[in-house]
């Protein structure tokens, strides 16, 4: 037997989706300059760290040897104002030369300071430059895009390459915009995939802080724990929590249909009174109930197919119930 129960359930929104490669990137560069090296196409197989592209380093070793030069003209100008501002100094002790006269040469030392810093950072800023003229693969991946060939201008800005992660499935889906707020990034869900028989645990990963106009839903991408054994481009469903709501709740091993009619055994004054019941989804082991019972109702679980209406139910305890074998 089993007590009908009144409890707050989950609602869910069901939604529909698809598998799809987690990771997608651009490869793109900050320095413009001559594609000297191009060592994938499309189609290849690159791990994390393989040399992509190599850019022609001929004006940015120019440009560092440029710096280098600046920095040895400012040390040799500062150590040359250096020996004249402590001449300055001793001469202004004997008085032979003015205030204004040391004040000068304290200038000129401090520009020639100045000017040693300003061409140390111009180094510094063009070795910086260095690592980009080589362009290595941040994950492993295929390539599935080339914009461009070897001897090609390489701009700002502008892609070079697109690459797809190997490894690492997303189940992509949407649902309305008003239940955007119900959602957290990290909530785990079990998604009905296609053609696989036992659902695919699975993460919220990312949550699309944009409406669409036409359909007014967001989008939602959800990390699969189990995207080895899976394909991309998969169709799925998905059941998200929305809300909680107050139900009223009976055993699924309580209903039976009788004469065509879905209902449950009640319990009542000892006898086994036949209810039909309006019921709708399914939650654990119960299904909510939308009419036909009350909370304070008792039903029969796993009723036997001969009972009948009002027929004499004997009951031992809660776990053991009996039918009068004159009842059905």
């Amino acid at each position: 037997m089993h007590s009908v129960l009144q409890q707050l359930v989950p609602r869910f929104y069901s939604s529909t989706g698809y598998t799809s490669v987690s990771r997608s990137i651009e490869i793109s560069t900050s320095q413009s300059a001559t594609i000297d090296e191009l060592t994938v196409k499309e189609g290849d197989l690159v791990a994390q760290g393989d040399l992509l592209v190599a850019l022609d380093e001929t004006e940015l070793l120019t440009s560092i040897k440029r710096a280098e030069s600046a920095i040895e003209s400012a040390k040799i100008r500062l150590k040359d104002l250096a020996h004249d501002l402590d001449n300055a100094r001793q001469l202004r002790e004997k008085r032979v030369i003015t205030v204004e006269q040391l004040r000068k040469a304290k200038v000129q030392h401090n520009l020639a300071e100045t000017q040693l810093q300003q061409a140390q950072s111009e180094l510094e800023r063009q070795l910086a430059r260095k690592p980009y003229h080589r362009i290595h693969s941040p994950i492993n991946a295929r390539v599935i895009k080339r914009w461009v060939n070897q001897g090609d201008l390489a701009v700002i800005g502008k892609p070079l390459l697109q690459l797809e992660a190997i490894r690492g499935l997303e189940f992509e889906t949407s649902l309305p915009a008003e239940w955007a707020n119900s959602l957290r990034i990290g909530d785990s869900y079990l998604i009905k995939v296609h053609n696989r028989e036992d659902p695919v645990q699975a993460q919220i990963s990312h949550i699309v802080n944009s409406v669409d106009r036409t359909t007014q839903t967001i989008q939602v991408k959800l990390a699969l724990a189990d995207s080895e054994r899976i394909e991309a481009g998969l169709s799925g469903q998905i059941d998200f929590v929305i809300a909680t709501e107050s139900q009223l709740l009976v055993e699924s091993s309580a209903l039976v249909k009788r004469a065509g009619v879905f209902g449950v055994f009640r319990l009542v004054q000892n006898k086994a009174i036949f209810t039909p019941v309006n019921f709708e989804r399914q939650w654990q082991k119960y299904r909510v109930v939308l009419s036909g019972l009350d909370p304070s109702d008792i039903v029969i679980t796993y009723p036997p197919s001969t009972l009948k209406d009002g027929g004499a139910v004997v009951v031992a305890n809660s776990s053991d119930t009996k039918y009068s074998k004159a009842e059905i």
